[in-house]
């Protein structure tokens, strides 16, 4: 038994080993729906990502037009929500994203 276990777990080292760290904080997140996981995604995120790119990653996000909202379990000292926002330009693109409180 002891040896199955070994060959299972080993087995799932090239899995865990081949995610790329943007693509694990996304799945934590995902799962979580924390705040240092999405705080994690948003500094990893590259530059040039679309809104594709963070719907696969994060899922399906609270979608105001011209940008996109993921939310933490986090409030802040202001009792506001803290998330990721990524904003959204004229061509459909992100041109900006930031992780922090949002009070709106």
């Amino acid at each position: 038994m002891k040896t199955f276990r070994f060959f299972l777990l080993l087995g799932l080292v090239p899995f865990f080993s081949c995610q790329e760290p943007i693509e694990k904080h996304a799945a934590h997140y995902r799962e979580h729906m924390d705040a240092a996981s999405l705080q994690e995604v948003v500094k990893l995120f590259p530059q040039e990502a679309d809104t594709s790119d963070v719907r696969t990653l994060l899922g399906e996000p609270i979608d105001f037009g011209f940008d996109y909202r993921y939310l933490s379990e986090e409030v802040s000292e202001n009792n506001c929500a803290v998330g990721a926002v990524f904003h959204i330009d004229a061509e459909g693109k992100i041109d900006d994203f930031w992780y922090g409180e949002i009070c709106e």
